[in-house]
């Protein structure tokens, strides 16, 4: 008699022991499993759950070293939903790290967070690194806030370094404020000697004396 071949259909890369785990320490420690896609069903389940703000140190120490892309989505989307402070803070340090995709990830995930970004990238903008200064005028254009373009224009009237007065003055032409002509006209002649500002500037005059101050 032959054998019967059973009919149960096989767990799925032992996803199963998913459903034994799902409060939020036993979700916290799914965040470090081998399998990739189990931990980023756990940082997914940690962002929806609602119920879980101390998970956030957690989901910053696997980002730090997390070597799939699709993860670290999840872990970012999981750390802007969580809403906890420690979050906010922790995405503004990947602005400190080497890896560029990550700080590009963490970025975005910044622009979906307003009201928390806001404050950290004041600091940032008075940061003494350059790159730092660069990453903050980044974030803070896409927060889609009114306070952002006064910012950025009170920021390029002290800006000493040529690479940050650049990104200012591309974020002021994205976002387009009558405001802001007066810092980019002292910021072209401050830097008369480089090319690239004056033709940054040129273009974000034109963008924000089209814009009419309601």
């Amino acid at each position: 008699m032959g054998l019967i071949k059973s009919t149960a259909a096989p767990a799925r890369d032992g996803l199963n022991t998913r459903t034994k785990c799902r409060d939020c320490e036993g979700l916290q420690l799914q965040l470090d499993d081998e399998r990739p896609e189990v931990r980023r069903l756990a940082a997914r389940d940690l962002g929806e759950r609602g119920d879980c703000p101390a998970a956030a140190p957690a989901l910053l120490q696997r980002l730090a070293h997390e070597p799939r892309m699709d993860v670290r989505e999840a872990l970012l989307h999981a750390l802007v939903q969580l809403k906890a402070p420690e979050a906010a803070a922790g995405l503004v340090d990947c602005l400190r790290q080497g890896d560029t995709a990550l700080r590009n990830q963490a970025i975005e995930a910044l622009r979906q967070w307003p009201d928390e970004a806001l404050p950290l990238m004041r600091q940032l903008l008075a940061d003494d690194d350059a790159h730092l200064r660069i990453h903050a005028v980044r974030v803070l254009e896409g927060l889609g806030l009114p306070e952002v373009a006064g910012l950025l224009a009170r920021a390029l009237v002290s800006e000493t370094h040529v690479n940050v007065c650049a990104s200012l003055l591309e974020s002021l032409s994205q976002i387009g404020d009558a405001q802001a002509v007066e810092a980019i006209e002292a910021a072209r002649r401050r830097f008369d000697d480089q090319p690239y500002i004056d033709f940054a500037a040129r273009a974000a005059l034109q963008r924000c004396t089209s814009v009419t101050t309601p």
